[in-house]
């Protein structure tokens, strides 16, 4: 049986099939057992991923396991497993059409039913901060809220989800969703649903997500 590194590999290779990842940008992590998670390395060249390469901390930012040096976001990624105990997988991207309303700071409005149901809605701009910080963590893990999803200033994005299969997944859609959203933008004006289909989706999303 595979474990949690392979399933991220996996993962990974899917989202450079997709050209949602490129070269050593972005990381994933997965939580892990009594207080731990699994991130993947820093500046590592993402097409030649190993098992061994994958770092394990504990929730003080602690080294448990591994050799190489831990990707510089764990601050992100833990800040989300303090917050989110729902979340088990967390996905940082710079995939292109996210990045293009990363960087123009433009929330990605609900233009299709998925990014309620599955994101939980409109997609925040969380507030900048240098890459790697204890503020740039905090700005995403307060824009994300209980959501799915939230687009990082002049940077990229992050995704999260009940395991790693949920986080690619909303990764996939998001990028598919911002696509669509910067395309239609040169033809006309997008138009977001209707808010008593939104009142409903976001019921059936909280529903989903255990939420009161």
């Amino acid at each position: 049986m595979s474990g949690p590194e392979q399933e991220i590999i996996d993962a990974v290779k899917e989202l450079l099939k997709q050209g949602l990842l490129y070269g050593r940008g972005g990381n994933m992590s997965v939580r892990g057992d009594n207080g731990t998670f699994v991130i993947t390395p820093s500046q590592k060249d993402y097409s030649q991923l190993t098992v061994d390469d994958f770092v394990t901390l504990d929730f003080e930012g602690t080294i448990i396991k591994g050799e190489k040096n831990p990707s510089v976001e764990v601050p992100l990624h833990l800040e989300i497993y303090k917050r989110r105990r729902d979340v088990q997988s967390v996905f940082h991207t710079h995939s292109t059409y996210v990045s293009v309303l990363a960087v123009t700071h433009s929330p990605l409005p609900v233009l299709i039913d998925e990014l309620t149901v599955r994101l939980g809605g409109e997609v925040e701009v969380c507030k900048y901060a240098m890459t790697g910080t204890e503020e740039l963590a905090k700005n995403v893990a307060d824009s994300l809220g209980n959501k799915n999803a939230v687009l990082m200033a002049d940077h990229g994005c992050v995704t999260v989800g009940k395991s790693i299969a949920e986080a690619l997944e909303n990764a996939v859609l998001l990028e598919n969703a911002a696509k669509v959203y910067v395309l239609s933008k040169i033809f006309g004006t997008p138009q977001p649903l209707p808010e008593e289909t939104l009142s409903i989706e976001k019921e059936l999303f909280a529903s989903l997500q255990g939420l009161p």
